[in-house]
C-alpha cells in the first residue's frame, strides 16, 4: 500500500510542473546590456555627481533621493511627492553643472 501511495505521489508531482513564462522584450533588452560595476557606498548620498554617468550609480542615487523625498513628505517638509522623472531630471541638471558635488548636496539644493 505504501509503495502504491509513493508512486501515485511521485507521478502527481510530475504533472504539477510549472511552465516558465516567456521573457518579454523589455526584460530581454535590460539583461542584454550589463551595467558597469559600481560599488555603492553605505551612504548613497555620498555618491559624487561625476559618477552618475554609470547607470548603476545613477539608479542608486535616484532610489536614495526617492527615499529622501518620501521621508520629507512624511515629515511635512515637502507637500507634494515629486514624481520619479522630475526628481531624476532635477538631479541630473544639478549634477551637470556641479560635477564635484554629492547626491546629498544635490538633494539639499533641489529642496528634498
Amino acid at each position: 500500500m505504501r509503495t502504491a501511495f509513493l508512486i501515485l505521489t511521485i507521478t502527481t508531482l510530475g504533472a504539477c510542473e510549472v511552465a516558465s513564462p516567456a521573457p518579454n522584450a523589455a526584460t530581454a533588452a535590460a539583461t542584454s546590456a550589463p551595467m558597469a560595476p559600481f560599488v555603492i557606498p553605505m551612504d548613497p548620498g555620498s555618491i559624487r555627481c561625476s559618477a552618475l554617468s554609470n547607470p548603476s550609480a545613477a539608479i542608486a542615487a535616484r532610489d536614495w533621493m526617492l527615499g529622501q523625498a518620501r521621508a520629507s513628505v512624511l515629515t511635512a517638509r515637502v507637500t507634494p511627492l515629486p514624481d520619479e522623472a522630475t526628481l531624476t531630471n532635477n538631479l541630473m541638471n544639478f549634477c551637470a553643472s556641479n560635477a564635484n558635488a554629492t547626491v546629498l548636496q544635490a538633494s539639499n539644493a533641489i529642496g528634498i
